[in-house]
């Protein structure tokens, strides 16, 4: 065997993919320290198993991958893969040319392969033993290796001497024979301490063993008896079951005529309750009217009273104001008389004024007299004139102020005239429209009379509608009620159904794994529907058989058995659809049996099922004949021979080859 490439990826200073081939003769490899050249060697012992870091000049496995320098980043990989000539058969059992692999990752996860499959160190190592190419032969001496072997203790160069001469692999296999062979012996010693530790639990384990046989024949018994108690409560169950169905369906149907009642009742008052609102608002109506007239009567009326007093007021008023002018009449007469009397003074004294003029010059002429005296009399006679001017300005003005006074009066007499009048007119018209609004405060009474009426009949219909909507409403609580128990009742019924209460441990099991097995179709009792009057007899013709598992085929029923096997839950009977055969009568003798007394039919005919499990309920029932009682049953089964089994309306089995 022959050495004959070597390729090197990622390893140490191998960044790119090398291969070096070997050919025949001497391979050297030269070149200047730190070069590489003890990398190969090294390629060479990592790829065939090495595992010491050291060995290969690191501190752990991953410093063999390419570090990186400044120019090229790290490799995540370091891979070698030795080529060797196998054509010579060196390795036996091997094929031509043997190619080993070895890779790395930088995270520490390591591969081997051997010709391109994957494989473990184990195996390379094995494959190397006794062939002088192990990690550890004598055919890899790397620098300081002679002088390690020169310098090892004896046991060293003895397992170096013993790999190269091919003993190696028998001593490590003898080692590995006798470890083994050592273990056997401890377990052996364990095994006898086992076994007499139980030799001591032997009659303790038979007498237990004993009475756990007694156990399993009770426990059998008691099985025994429980299924036929679990018959009985299956059979009243049903009968149960069918006496709840029927109050159910009655107490639907009572519930939706008491529904339908509801709604027509609920219908009728929201109609009395639109009407009675359309009565209460036009009631309200009416109201607001007649309070909007009551009030404007009272207005008119306020209004009248007004206008009356207004009137007794202006009547005052203008006597108040006639007297006033028959007393500004006379003052004013007075006043023209004093001012008549007042002018004639004055035009008097205006003369005496002349007078005195006149004298006064002729007094002046003469020089006759005191100059004051003078001054005295024309004082005197100043003085007058100023008082007769003063007299005559204030009569002039008492003369402008009552002819202003009488101005006033007139005016204020002619405006009280012509509120007199408006006030009159007014009157007449408030009058009127007081008749006409006291007409329709009589026609709106009248009409509120009415509608008061109205109302109080409508709200007697109103409570006796109520009165109803209770009632209605308590009956339809009462129904509901007994509607919620029976639905509380169905849905118990349900929930035992969908737990197949009464079922066997392992076919209850089976049943609940429908989603699972999709071939699984049920158990006999729950594909078949069974007429009420048929319920008892096939109930006790077919017993245990109820609980029969239908599948479709009998790769169902096998997955059935293997999950009950795996779990330990239970056993169950199975009838593949595929398989079973059915049961019949020959017609013949159907002929003779449609001709008897007292012969109902074939169990197969009197019940319902789906076509698709028909062979299964014609293989337990095709063959089953039902007959009214027990003594034309017998005549029944001494026309077939008792080859078939017969069985009554009241549940009375005759067996086969009973006679």
């Amino acid at each position: 065997m022959q050495l004959k490439s070597l390729v090197l990826s990622g390893f140490k200073s191998f960044a790119d993919k090398t291969e070096i081939n070997f050919s025949d003769g001497l391979t050297g490899i030269v070149g200047p320290n730190g070069s590489g050249k003890s990398n190969i060697t090294e390629a060479i012992r990592w790829a065939m198993g090495e595992q010491s870091a050291k060995s290969l000049r690191g501190e752990r496995m991953p410093d063999i991958i390419f570090a990186g320098t400044d120019l090229r980043p790290q490799l995540n990989r370091a891979e070698v893969t030795l080529n060797f000539d196998n054509s010579d058969q060196y390795l036996p059992q091997e094929p031509a040319n043997v190619m080993i692999t070895r890779r790395l990752f930088r995270n520490g996860d390591s591969e081997f392969y051997l010709n391109q499959k994957s494989c473990r160190l184990k195996d390379i190592v094995n494959l190397f033993m006794d062939s002088g190419l192990g990690r550890e032969s004598f055919s890899i001496i790397s620098q300081g290796r002679v002088e390690a072997i020169f310098n090892s203790k004896p046991e060293g160069r003895r397992n170096i001497i013993e790999e190269a001469a091919g003993v190696l692999k028998y001593k490590q296999q003898k080692k590995k024979a006798q470890s083994e062979l050592d273990q056997t012996d401890d377990n052996l010693n364990r095994v006898a301490d086992i076994v007499h530790e139980l030799q001591a639990q032997v009659e303790p384990l038979k007498e237990q063993s004993s009475i756990a046989q007694d156990y399993l024949d009770q426990k059998a018994q008691f099985d025994q008896i429980h299924q036929q108690l679990l018959v009985v409560e299956i059979d009243q169950l049903a009968i149960d079951q069918a006496s709840h169905q029927k109050t159910a369906e009655s107490l639907a149907q009572t519930l939706a005529t008491v529904e339908a009642d509801n709604q027509q009742t609920n219908a009728d008052l929201a109609a009395n309750q639109a009407t009675l609102t359309e009565l209460e608002q036009t009631l309200e109506q009416n109201n607001q009217q007649l309070l909007e007239k009551s009030r404007l009567a009272e207005n008119l009326v306020g209004q009248e009273n007004v206008s009356k007093e207004r009137a007794t007021f202006t009547d005052e008023s203008r006597k108040t104001l006639q007297k006033s002018v028959e007393r500004l009449t006379v003052q004013l007469t007075t006043a023209q008389q004093q001012q008549k009397q007042l002018q004639a003074a004055f035009d008097q004294q205006t003369q005496t004024v002349a007078t005195l003029k006149t004298e006064l010059k002729a007094l002046q002429k003469q020089t006759a007299g005191s100059e004051a005296e003078l001054k005295e009399r024309i004082e005197q006679i100043r003085q007058d004139y100023i008082d007769q001017m003063q007299a005559q300005t204030t009569n002039h003005n008492n003369q402008q102020y009552l002819a202003k006074n009488l101005l006033q009066v007139k005016t204020q007499l002619a405006r009280q005239d012509s509120t007199i009048s408006e006030a009159s007119a007014q009157l007449t018209q408030q009058t009127t429209q007081q008749a006409n609004q006291a007409a329709k405060v009589q026609a709106l009474t009248e009409q509120v009379a009415q509608l008061q009426a109205q109302s109080t009949q409508m709200q007697q219909q109103l409570a006796q509608d109520q009165q109803d909507y209770q009632k209605a409403q308590t009956n339809w609580f009462q129904a509901s009620g007994i509607l919620q128990q029976a639905k509380a009742k169905k849905a118990s019924l349900a929930e035992l159904d969908d737990d197949y209460a009464g079922f066997y441990q392992g076919v209850k099991a089976v049943l609940k794994q429908k989603q699972q097995l999709p071939g699984l179709l049920g158990a006999v009792a729950e594909l078949m529907t069974v007429p009420s009057q048929y319920q008892q007899a096939i109930e006790l013709a077919l017993g245990a058989q109820l609980q029969q598992v239908v599948t479709r085929d009998e790769a169902t029923a096998k997955q059935a058995i293997d999950y009950l096997k795996t779990n330990r839950i239970g056993r169950a009977t199975f009838l593949p659809n595929n398989v079973v055969k059915p049961r019949t009568l020959p017609n013949s003798l159907l002929t003779q049996l449609q001709q008897q007394p007292g012969f109902v039919g074939i169990a197969s005919e009197l019940v319902q099922y789906d076509a698709q499990v028909a062979p299964v309920m014609t293989h337990l029932m095709g063959n089953l004949i039902i007959a009214t009682e027990l003594n034309l049953a017998i005549k029944l089964g001494q026309l077939t021979g008792h080859r078939y089994r017969i069985v009554t309306l009241a549940g009375d089995i005759l067996s086969l080859g009973v006679r």
